[in-house]
This record gives C-alpha cells, sequence and structure tokens, in this order.
C-alpha cells in the first residue's frame, strides 16, 4: 500500500459497499472518500474516526503519521529532545 486511502477501498469493497454507501453509514461525503482512496485527500482526525467506525478500522490505522525524526534531523529542525525536560526537573 502507498497511502492509507487505499486501505479504506480494500475494507469497502470487502463490505461491497459503494461509496455512497460508505457515505451513508460515515457521513464523510462520497467525493471526500473518493480523494482519500484515490490519496489525494489525507486523513484527519474527525474523518478516521467516522471512517473507521463504519469500517470496523481503527481511527490511528487509517492516520498517515510523520516519519519519526532522527536525533540530527530533529536538532536541525529546533527540536529539543528530552534532555532539556530533564534539566528542569
Amino acid at each position: 500500500m502507498t497511502h492509507k486511502g487505499e486501505l479504506v477501498r480494500q475494507r469497502r469493497l470487502e463490505l461491497d459497499w459503494t461509496q455512497a454507501e460508505l457515505e451513508r453509514r460515515s457521513g464523510v461525503p462520497a467525493t471526500a472518500i473518493s480523494a482519500i482512496e484515490t490519496g489525494r485527500y489525507g486523513l484527519g482526525k474527525k474523518w478516521a474516526t467516522d471512517l473507521g467506525a463504519a469500517l470496523g478500522i481503527a481511527p490511528a490505522d487509517l492516520i498517515d503519521w510523520p516519519e519519526p525524526q532522527s536525533p540530527t534531523d530533529a536538532a536541525r529542525h529546533g527540536v529539543k529532545g528530552n534532555q532539556d525536560a530533564n534539566a528542569n526537573q
């Protein structure tokens, strides 16, 4: 799978539902479902929760989480690690 929308599509087809049926069951517009399934839209918390409930998929499994940063990347972007948090205790 290249994006989480493919998981939505796969599960919808397993259930033998149209996008219109998934819209009815989830409240997410069919036009958005189409865009999600083709990777044009990513899923935020609200739609991941709504679609996940309808499809029986954990919402967290439908969200594209950012890749973890290495300590070098984090420092380059100004993100401080836990060592600074411990200094204030």
